[in-house]
Formats: C-alpha cells, structure tokens, sequence
C-alpha cells in the first residue's frame, strides 16, 4: 500500500470513527462502573485479608486507588463525549429538516435580523467545531489516564530508590558503619534531587512547556532531566498524543485544561458539602455500628471486628463472632510461644515434586494441632459484658456466612443480666515491637438491649 492509500484510507477512516467512539464510550461506562466497584471491594478485601509490610502495602493501596480515579475520570470524559455526540447527531438531523434559518418566517425587527445574520452560526460550522471537540476529548480522556499511570510510574521509582537505600545501608551493611553513613547520605541527596526533578517535569508538562521555552533551559540542562523523567514516567508512551492534542487547543486552553483537570482530581475528593452538622464524622463511643449486627448489615458490608446476633436479645444467650485479622500475627507469635503454624506467611504451592513426576493440587496444609492453633488465637482477646469479664470461654473457628470473613466464634451466657441497656466489650493485646512492650488495645464495643 502506498502513501497515497495510506492517506485516503486514514481520512476515511477519520470521517468514520464517530461510529466506534460511541460504541467504544458506550460499553466503556458500563465495563468501568463495573470495573470501579470491583477495585474498590478488592481493596477492601486486600485491608481485611492480608497484613503486607509498610512498602509493599504502600505499592498496593496505590496502584487500586489510582486503579479506582482512573476509572472515575475517563467515565466522566466518556459520559461528556456521549453527550456532546448525541448533540452532534441531533444537530445533523435537524440540518437534513431545516439546513438554515428563515428569518423572513420569524418577522424579526429589521436590526435583530441584521445581528443573527452576522452573529449566529451556521450549523455546517457548528457540526465541524462539535466533531472536533467531541473527537479531542476522547483522546484526552485517555491521554489523563496515561498521565495517571506516569504517576504510578513515579511513585514506584521513588519508592524503590528508598526500599534501595534502606536494604543496601541497614541489611546489607552494618548499620553504624561509615561506608553505610556514606551510602545513606548520597541516597538521599538522590532522592531528594529526583523529587526536585519531578516537581520541575511536572511543572513543564502542565504548563505545556513551561521551561522549554526558557532559553538558557534549551540546551543541556532541563533536557538531561527530561530524558530521565521521560524514562522513569514512562511518558513515552504517550507522547505523541500529548504533543499532538496540546498543539491543537494552543497552549492557554491546554494549561487551562490540564491544570484544572489535574487539580479538580486531587482536591475535589477532598471537599463535600455540610448540612448534617449534628452528626459527628468520627466514630464516638455512643454510635452503633451496623456491621455489629447480623440482621440489619447487608450482604455488601464486611465484618470488620466483631458481631453479634442483634441488637435486641430476647435470649439468655448471645452468639459472638470476631473477625481475625493476620495484622495480630506478630503479636500472636510473641505471645504463644508454645506452637507454631504449619504455614508460613507468603506465597505458597501446590507443586509437587517426586522421583518420577510433577503433581498439582490444593496448596493446603494439614494443621499438627489445630486445637493448640486456636488456644494461640483467643489468648490475645479478651470479652467482657459490662463489667464482668468472661474467661474460660469455648471457642470455634467459623467462616461467617456474611462474606467469608474467619474468625473464632463462641456463645456468651447474659442469664444474670437484667433487662435493658448492656455493652460487650472486646480488648486484644498488641506487642509494640520497637519498644517490647505488650499494650491493651480495644477493639469493639458492641451495645445491646435485653428484653
């Protein structure tokens, strides 16, 4: 195929691409608002099942919360795309009915027919600004979402130069030795040079070229940095979409745009508008949780600490449910010395290696003493009702029937109590570790009523 082919087939194709841009931005919105609820949970899931350390945890929060704006952005782009098309082809509808205005119908006043004539536009020229600009804000949609993933990008860069440092200074070498001092100080002036760099990168991608316009700036010293940045944000990739778009709104409209784009991201989520002022926004003591209680929590919401039956006891009887949470492995490790799991955090496998062959199977682990297990779990925790602590309580693990949530179930016995208000109060032990200290955290408090 020649130039000239390539051309015309281009051009074609160009004129045309309306019908996939609305059939792309149609089943976008529904595959990404789908998509946002599942990252959302997912990182929910991530909070509640697994205790990764600081770094990795810190890697994961960001890639799901960029995971879950980015969605959040081109579903805005998208769903102002879609309507401004649909504006598009209603307007050429109304061209093949009416393609121009009969003022002598309308029987204006002499100077209000004189100013519509030179004032109003034609919807020829109409229809060319709409396609533009519905086109340009397709592309710009995803032009921000790769502008997100540089910041992934970024982000990742910076965060592996500290892990860097901190291996290299604190595991590798000794940590009061010189050579490790050294080290440390030059990581750092790095560190701190690259985040100066990204902050100047920055500045110049949102003002459009802010700094290439600086002569002194054109030869060799920005430019070494905007290689480096260009590597680490991986903006190559979408480079030339960039260039392309900035140059044909102009630079003012694409300072505007950008900034205001990127800005309204970062601040928006951070405003709200206040009416319900006699409602605290942080949990005080006297505010009930729905999540304690199985018959008015949804199927949506997980059990985060603990629940019971209901809020309302017509029993002697209460069945309680706390939810274990591996962030206590450590303190549970500290404190039961007297067994160990079977398992080990990490990844494991169902991989099975023999003389003769290969097997695959459940990665599961047969527990030496899931009694012993269990005795490990419950000694951090301790119940009381009121006042009175209840010790030497039977305990069974239990997968909640809510969402699957694990965690250990017993039957607490309120026979005693009489009728009214009650408070089930739920303490666990934390070892602080840097300072080895074992301290009493709460961890629910659970208000009831017998009748």
């Amino acid at each position: 195929m020649d130039k000239n082919n390539i051309t015309n087939w281009l051009e074609r194709l160009q004129q045309e691409s309306w019908h996939l841009e609305l059939l792309v931005s149609g089943f976008s919105i529904l595959l990404l608002v789908q998509a946002s609820q599942q990252l959302i949970k997912l990182n929910e899931y991530v909070d509640l099942h697994y205790a990764f350390s600081e770094d990795v945890g810190s890697i994961l929060n960001t890639f799901l919360g960029m995971g879950i704006l980015s969605c959040a952005v081109l579903t805005i782009c998208l769903i102002i795309h879609i309507v401004l098309r649909g504006f598009w082809i209603g307007t050429i509808g109304l061209r093949s009915v009416q393609p121009k205005v009969d003022f002598k119908r309308l029987r204006y006043a002499p100077a209000f027919d004189q100013r519509l004539e030179e004032k109003l536009p034609s919807l020829d020229g109409l229809l060319i600004r709409l396609d533009k600009v519905s086109s340009s804000i397709f592309s710009f949609a995803f032009l921000v979402i790769f502008m997100l993933l540089s910041l992934v990008a970024w982000f990742l860069s910076t965060l592996f130069s500290i892990m860097l440092r901190d291996y290299i200074c604190f595991e590798v070498l000794d940590e009061e030795s010189s050579l490790s001092n050294t080290l440390f100080t030059i990581f750092t002036i790095l560190v701190v040079a690259l985040f100066l760099f990204s902050i100047l990168y920055l500045f110049d991608t949102l003002t459009v070229g802010g700094l290439k316009r600086i002569k002194w700036l054109k030869s060799r010293p920005y430019i070494w940095i905007y290689q480096l940045m260009t590597v680490l944000t991986l903006s190559f990739v979408y480079r030339s979409i960039y260039y392309h778009l900035v140059s044909y709104f102009g630079v003012w409209t694409s300072r505007i745009l950008l900034s205001s784009f990127i800005l309204s991201m970062i601040f928006v989520p951070f405003l709200r508008l206040d009416h319900e002022i006699y409602f605290p926004d942080l949990e005080p003591s006297n505010k009930v949780q729905s999540y304690y209680y199985d018959d008015i929590r949804t199927t949506e919401t997980s059990i985060l600490t603990a629940s019971i039956s209901s809020s309302t006891v017509a029993t002697n009887q209460i069945p309680l449910f706390i939810r274990y949470s591996p962030e206590r492995n450590e303190t549970i490790g500290h404190l039961c010395t007297n067994y160990k799991p079977s398992r080990k955090v990490g990844l494991s496998s169902g991989i099975m290696f023999s003389n003769s062959s290969i097997g695959l199977g459940d990665p599961t682990v047969e527990e030496a003493s899931s009694d012993s297990l269990l005795a490990c779990l419950v000694s951090i925790y301790q119940v009381s009702v009121d006042d009175s602590l209840y010790q030497d309580q039977q305990y069974y693990y239990l997968e909640h029937p809510n969402r699957g949530e694990l965690g250990i179930h017993t039957v607490l016995s309120i026979k005693s109590l009489e009728a009214g208000h009650h408070q089930i109060k739920i303490d666990y032990q934390h070892w602080q570790e840097h300072q080895d200290t074992i301290i009493t955290k709460n961890l629910a408090t659970i208000p009831f009523w017998k009748e």
